[in-house]
């Protein structure tokens, strides 16, 4: 694991409950792999646009459960919420933010 917690005491670790849930946690290097992956896979050659990465790999819409009620028996903790990307409510804001900026709509 990384150090990000070195500054928890024993109270905090029991808490986060690691032991039902230290099975998803990474090590350094398998934190940086989905990037390192990114950076140099040809996967992405001739691509544009966003791509949600994990576990080297692109990763898709999931339910979007409480963190910590969804833990424990997943493998890993990848995929973004469904109610992160809305295509309506994006178009929505395009538009209202062109129109504040007094520009003309890109079709």
């Amino acid at each position: 694991m990384t150090e990000l917690g070195r500054h928890l005491d024993d109270s905090d670790w029991k808490t986060i409950e690691v032991d039902k849930v230290g099975h998803v946690f990474k090590t350094p290097e398998q934190g940086a792999a989905t990037t390192v992956w990114a950076a140099v896979s040809p996967h992405f050659e001739g691509k544009n646009g966003g791509r949600y990465l994990g576990d080297v790999g692109e990763e898709g819409a999931v339910e979007a459960p409480s963190i910590l009620g969804s833990i424990e028996g997943a493998t890993s903790m990848s995929g973004y919420s469904k109610s992160a990307y809305d295509d309506e409510a994006a178009e929505k804001l395009w538009k209202l933010s062109y129109d504040i900026l007094g520009l003309p709509a890109e079709d």
